[in-house]
């Protein structure tokens, strides 16, 4: 971890009153009172070499290498590790190859990265709820990209699994922040706090739920066409499913409990839907009810923009030819006259 000039003079005075230091050392030690400009390290290539004419640093016995904690509860570095952060290379810019899961990316230089500050959902050794979602919107916005590589002073540089801790900015976008905006990670700290910490935290605070109250029929008529999706676990049967229209009349994707009618207007969306929407549309009154219906909402949000696209069409018209007053007069038209084949059955 870089130091302040305040802290660094106070570590050397206490490391030569201990006899942990000596002269040629010393005068090592005492460049490093500007060598600290308080900003994220840049992506500009490896660190300069030492220049010529400078006093190397003595090579210390280290009887304990216990860390240390502050008062505020942070790690402390070891003299090891303080030595090996001044020495850390700048890692150039370079293109996201392959996404592994939603905080983990390779890059075409042969580099695997771990987003300093997020995390999310697994999606190896057991998938976790969202898991798939959060990759999918990380290889959604990053996947192609060049990315500028940016390591962080406060934190390791590399993880007990060999990958590079580092903040991912595309476009002057940082692709950390972005999935925690979106819902799909969480802010994290491993040992201490990193320099971004205040925005990850404002960015994850502005995924929150806003909740309306009741809203009746009148209110749905304004707030459904702004709207992704809409969850109605309802748990009584309905005779008509009319929530569930009214939601796909606006291209919102309803998800409804799978009984009565509900599930009736469900189908008819789902024959017209996506064969991969298909199972979203609906889920099991049961035990496993919550689970089933986070997992519908998470994939239709973390879908490909064409299959949302092509989603909402489909069940718009459907919905107009069905559901409309056109589409009911014509089918109660031709239930009077016995032309039961394209009539819906209960």
């Amino acid at each position: 971890m870089n130091m302040g000039v305040g802290s660094t003079a106070k570590t050397i005075a206490k490391a030569v009153a201990y006899g942990f230091l000596g002269r040629p050392a010393l005068a090592g030690a005492v460049d490093l009172l500007g060598g600290d400009d308080g900003k994220t390290s840049d992506p500009v290539g490896p660190a300069s070499a030492p220049s010529q004419g400078a006093a190397p640093q003595a090579k210390v016995a280290k009887p304990n290498e216990r860390r240390s904690r502050d008062r505020s509860g942070g790690r402390q570095p070891t003299r090891r590790e303080h030595r090996r952060t001044q020495q850390t290379a700048r890692h150039p810019t370079a293109v996201v190859s392959h996404v592994i899961d939603g905080d983990t990316v390779e890059l075409d230089n042969g580099k695997t990265v771990r987003l300093i500050g997020i995390d999310t959902p697994e999606v190896y050794g057991g998938s976790e709820c969202g898991g798939p979602q959060a990759s999918a919107y990380m290889e959604r916005i990053a996947t192609g990209r060049q990315v500028a590589v940016r390591t962080d002073p406060t934190q390791d540089t590399y993880d007990r699994y060999g990958r590079l801790l580092a903040y991912l900015d595309a476009d002057g976008t940082d692709l950390g922040e972005a999935v925690l905006g979106a819902g799909w990670a969480e802010v994290y700290v491993y040992d201490q706090p990193f320099r971004r910490l205040a925005a990850y935290r404002e960015a994850a605070a502005r995924r929150r739920i806003a909740w309306t109250g009741r809203l009746d029929h009148a209110e749905l008529a304004d707030l459904l066409p702004a709207a992704e999706a809409m969850a109605v676990p309802s748990t009584f049967p309905e005779a008509f499913g009319m929530v569930a229209a009214e939601a796909a009349a606006c291209g919102a994707l309803p998800v409804v409990a799978a009984h009565s009618g509900l599930a009736e207007v469900a189908r008819t969306l789902g024959a017209a839907a996506p064969d991969q929407v298909r199972p979203w549309l609906t889920f099991e009154i049961g035990t496993g009810a919550v689970r089933e219906l986070a997992g519908d909402l998470s994939a239709w949000l973390a879908a490909p923009a064409g299959v949302r696209t092509a989603t909402r069409e489909a069940i718009v018209a459907e919905t107009r030819a069905t559901y409309s007053w056109d589409g009911v007069a014509r089918t109660v038209i031709a239930a009077a006259r016995g032309e039961l084949d394209g009539v819906p059955r209960p």
